[in-house]
């Protein structure tokens, strides 16, 4: 099974025959991930002390806004915006519609509390690891003493300030994958373009350098389309599109870095060979569902 990321649509959100049953069920907003935050995304903070509530996240839509940007979701609000095509700190909320057989071979628990499936699919750095260890990383790491995994992540360079990167055409930043005590992190370089000064758990986000732990990424499954959507919006940082955009989502800049770095980020594991699409087999072993809370 061949996975082809993409992102959602409003006849996917809006209420009609079209909308997801998982968003007829659970709000169409986003909460961040601290990756997310880091890498400028701009936040909404609810006061709320739930993590899946506290920080919301803005995220492209696939949609036009008929004046050559794009519709985005933002904030606590079920309304779509239109974003300019070149802001970096709206992000990605990631979706994909998953093979039938693939589907079928799975027996789902039962769903959460808001009646959605929830299945852990794919690994991201999306969360800050806690001060203690985070020293004790950045001292392993600087005496050498961490494995690297040898898988690498890439986002847009950080050095280009969030006002220049709607300008400034993509510029790949690869991160390295290091193991310790059995637990996987890459080590972030800050250069403060992040608007939020915490994260997504209160911690400071006002220090250079950033250990992120390597999670199981959270999809919302639906059930009658076969569609996944990621949870949680986990990357900003990187324009929609340089050009004008009337709805032509394939040829988008976006598009290119889902299909050439995201795909091979997320769903990439140890014993999967790089720049090899994930087999149904190889989808199969990483794929849980996610019980009932």
């Amino acid at each position: 099974m061949d996975v082809n990321l993409g992102l959602i649509t409003t006849r996917y959100i809006r209420p009609g025959k079209n909308q997801l049953e998982i968003f007829s069920k659970y709000h169409a907003v986003s909460s961040a991930t601290d990756l997310y935050l880091l890498t400028g995304g701009h936040y909404y903070k609810t006061g709320s002390r739930d993590p899946d509530k506290r920080m919301l996240s803005a995220y492209w839509l696939a949609n036009s806004d008929s004046d050559g940007d794009v519709l985005i979701m933002k904030n606590d609000t079920p309304n779509t915006f239109a974003a300019i095509r070149g802001d970096a700190r709206v992000g990605i909320r990631p979706m994909f519609q998953a093979d039938s057989e693939l589907i079928e071979r799975i027996q789902p628990e039962e769903p959460n509390q808001d009646g959605v499936f929830e299945v852990e699919f794919g690994n991201y750095p999306q969360f800050l690891e806690n001060a203690y260890t985070s020293i004790e990383l950045e001292d392993a790491y600087k005496k050498d003493g961490l494995c690297d995994t040898q898988k690498t992540y890439t986002f847009n360079q950080e050095n280009i300030s969030i006002s220049q990167k709607g300008i400034t055409p993509f510029s790949p930043a690869v991160y390295h994958e290091y193991e310790y005590n059995n637990q996987k992190y890459i080590r972030f370089i800050s250069y403060g373009n992040n608007e939020s000064r915490e994260s997504v758990y209160g911690r400071s986000l006002e220090r250079k350098i950033y250990w992120l732990k390597v999670s199981p990424v959270i999809w919302l499954m639906d059930p009658s389309t076969q569609i996944l959507v990621s949870k949680r919006t986990l990357l900003a940082g990187m324009r929609f599109n340089r050009k004008y955009y009337r709805g032509d989502f394939l040829s988008t800049e976006i598009k290119a870095y889902l299909d050439q770095y995201m795909t091979k980020d997320l769903f990439t594991t140890e014993d999967v060979p790089k720049n090899r699409i994930l087999s149904e087999n190889d989808m199969l072993k990483n794929f849980v569902y996610r019980k009932k809370v």
